[in-house]
């Protein structure tokens, strides 16, 4: 059975994507461990799933290493036995299978070793990748406001059709509206509409999700080419040693 998708009419129905191609599972398997996005795991045969993380990727050697489970101690299976992952990432749901090979310690702690899947099947429910930008990046704050993008603003994620961000409470933003917004990152500088589509108060302002307005290519690709770029150093960050 294969762990990684449903049947093919299935994934057609759920808009899904089939990854094959290494260079993006891999990457796709960083950006887990980077978020540190929560996994439930099952080996073959067992019934129960537990949760996990993806704690090292090595990409060297085809491996990937996932936290063993601690909360219920449980025999190990055979080398060769596959373990279907199941989580999700940007907003989507994910699913692979993969081959277990034996335990290791990483840092002092009881790991799972496992080869690299060779397919992820990835059921997406947004348009574009998000990126997480924490504050440790530094970045420069953005603009935004009604007539003009006077209102300085600060990202919280962005992507190349919308943003996650923290405004001021004095613009009062209303679900539905559009705004205008001027969006600063290394290397991309653009001004766009910005419909808005969630509010919520908090103690540091609102946050609002915005989805952009039509973007001119030249700008989509700086845009995409910025995000991809903090992407990478995100990724070198967290594979640094402490």
């Amino acid at each position: 059975m294969n762990d990684a998708a449903p049947s093919a009419n299935h994934a057609e129905d759920l808009h899904g994507v089939l990854l094959r191609n290494p260079a993006r599972i891999v990457g796709l398997l960083h950006r887990l461990r980077l978020h540190r996005s929560l996994l439930s795991i099952r080996f073959e045969g067992r019934a129960d799933w537990h949760t996990s993380m993806i704690v090292a990727v090595d990409a060297a050697h085809g491996r990937l290493h996932l936290d063993a489970p601690a909360s219920t101690p449980m025999p190990m299976p055979p080398p060769g036995t596959r373990i279907a992952v199941r989580g999700r990432l940007d907003g989507g749901d994910l699913r692979f299978g993969c081959r277990y090979t034996g335990t290791i310690l990483i840092e002092g702690i009881e790991s799972l070793a496992a080869a690299i899947p060779e397919e992820v099947f990835v059921l997406e429910r947004r348009t574009a990748f998000r990126l997480n930008l924490p504050p440790r990046l530094g970045l420069p704050p953005s603009a935004i406001g009604r007539e003009h993008p006077t209102h300085p603003t600060r990202l919280l994620d962005v992507s190349v059709s919308g943003a996650g961000a923290i405004v001021t409470p004095m613009i009062d933003p209303q679900i539905g509206e559009t705004l205008h917004m001027h969006v600063q990152l290394p290397g991309a500088s653009v001004q766009t509409a910005a419909e808005v589509r969630s509010t919520r108060v908090r103690e540091d302002g609102v946050r609002v999700g915005l989805r952009f307005g039509a973007l001119r290519r030249e700008d989509e690709t700086r845009l995409a080419q910025a995000i991809h770029r903090l992407e990478r150093q995100l990724i070198r960050a967290a594979r640094r040693p402490c």
